[in-house]
């Protein structure tokens, strides 16, 4: 619902919404690649720490399959 309403929000400033999805990185354009995941000024590093290794593993076994 939250998602619905932003998308109402964004269209009714003139913005725009276009979502498009893909299995890997390798699937986008060059263009898309950059302005979503190489830019500098668009992307954000965050540093993980990992206290629990073996629930780590469980949780991303169990999300990535």
């Amino acid at each position: 619902l939250e998602r619905e309403e932003k998308t109402l929000e964004m269209s009714a400033d003139g913005k725009g919404v276009e979502v498009q999805r893909y299995k890997g990185l390798g699937e986008m354009n060059p263009e898309q690649l950059w302005e979503t995941t190489l830019n500098p000024e668009n992307r954000i590093l965050k540093q993980v720490n990992i206290e629990n290794a073996g629930e780590a593993d469980r949780i991303f076994s169990m999300l990535m399959g």
